[in-house]
């Protein structure tokens, strides 16, 4: 039994390798900051047996959605200055000669300061849920209260 699990545990270990990319090159993608600020210059590093083979880096950003667009910035000796032009999540995808991807990695890559439209739409929201409380309230407090007396019991 023990030895059927350790067959599996090291069947399950292959498949994982063999599904991640660059993970039998031992490639390795470092980055100088580990969540960047949009605009901010910042280093990216290949290191590993595979990062000679490296030419390309492809940047997508907001990956899988319908507003994703890409930028494709070549490598120098496995290294590369980058800024962020979006905030957001980002996917770095290391590429071949042949344009095949031999690692990946997604960032989170932040604002870096609040936008003000995002601050102006919250004071807008407050103003109106608040305000609206406020006016109700005051309009209930204000209506006048119905005397018990003026309820008629029920006739029997």
């Amino acid at each position: 039994m023990r030895r059927d699990l350790r067959s599996l545990g090291a069947l399950l270990a292959l498949a994982g390798t063999a599904l991640l990319p660059g993970a039998a090159l031992g490639l390795e993608l470092s980055i100088s900051e580990e969540y960047p600020l949009r605009g901010e210059r910042l280093a990216i590093t290949l290191s590993g047996e595979g990062a000679g083979d490296a030419r390309a880096l492809r940047v997508t950003y907001r990956p899988n959605s319908q507003t994703s667009h890409q930028e494709t910035l070549p490598l120098v000796g496995g290294r590369l200055e980058w800024t962020p032009r979006d905030a957001g999540i980002v996917r770095l995808e290391v590429l071949g000669a042949d344009q095949s991807q031999l690692h990946s990695r997604n960032v989170a890559v932040r604002f870096g300061a609040f936008p003000a439209s995002g601050i102006a739409v919250m004071v807008i929201a407050a103003t109106l849920l608040f305000g609206g409380a406020a006016l109700s309230m005051f309009l209930l407090l204000r209506a006048p209260g119905v005397a018990e007396d003026a309820i008629e019991p029920p006739s029997t």
